[in-house]
């Protein structure tokens, strides 16, 4: 990459470089880029780089300084690629190019969400938490008192006892309980019920 602007000659000796640096004179005489042409005035005209900005001026010549076929009236400035004639010779204005920028990494792409796991729970797995539920508390005792219904009687034969006869139960063997007694063992085993529903709910919803 060249560092400094330069005049790269394509006839009469192509291939010919003039590096532009400060201020240089172009002519037959007295000059820094000496012309021997004819055509070409003694102080012909002079190229100027400041600070990377190429400017031609002619200095009154008498065949007058040409870019791109176009004749220079006063200063001009020259860019890459301009064709720069003066007298019998042209060159073409070569400049120093900004180097190429970077690609930007490519950017690696973003991870994709892991989708959730189904668990699948084994024959095993279910027993066990079949086997982890408490088990319900055992029904609280009947109220029915466990004494026999009928007891044997002298001679052979039975007959209700006193209890029985009492409460109202009747001679034929039947347990004739109170109606209290009877609803008081059905809230006992509805309880019991429900009970065992919540453990089990609770215990699944820790899971």
């Amino acid at each position: 990459m060249m560092d400094v602007p330069k005049l790269v000659q394509v006839e009469p000796a192509a291939g010919e470089e003039v590096a532009l640096e400060g201020e240089l004179r172009v002519g037959r005489e007295d000059a820094e880029v000496i012309l021997d042409d004819p055509e070409a005035s003694r102080r012909h005209a002079v190229l100027a780089n400041q600070a990377g900005i190429v400017t031609v001026r002619d200095l009154d010549s008498r065949n007058g300084t040409f870019v791109n076929g176009k004749t220079v009236v006063g200063e001009m400035e020259l860019a890459q690629g301009d064709l720069l004639k003066i007298a019998g010779t042209t060159w073409r204005v070569e400049l120093p190019q900004p180097a190429p920028a970077e690609a930007p990494a490519a950017e690696a792409p973003a991870a994709r969400p892991r989708a959730a796991e189904t668990v699948i729970a084994s024959r095993a797995d279910i027993d066990a938490t079949r086997g982890a539920v408490p088990r319900p508390a055992p029904a609280a005792g009947s109220a029915v008192s466990p004494t026999p219904a009928f007891a044997p009687a002298a001679g052979g034969s039975f007959a209700p006892p006193a209890a029985a006869r009492r409460s109202g139960r009747g001679g034929d063997g039947r347990r004739q309980g109170s109606a209290a007694r009877r609803i008081e063992a059905t809230l006992v085993s509805y309880a019991v019920v429900v009970a065992t529903a919540v453990a089990v709910v609770a215990y699944l919803a820790s899971r």
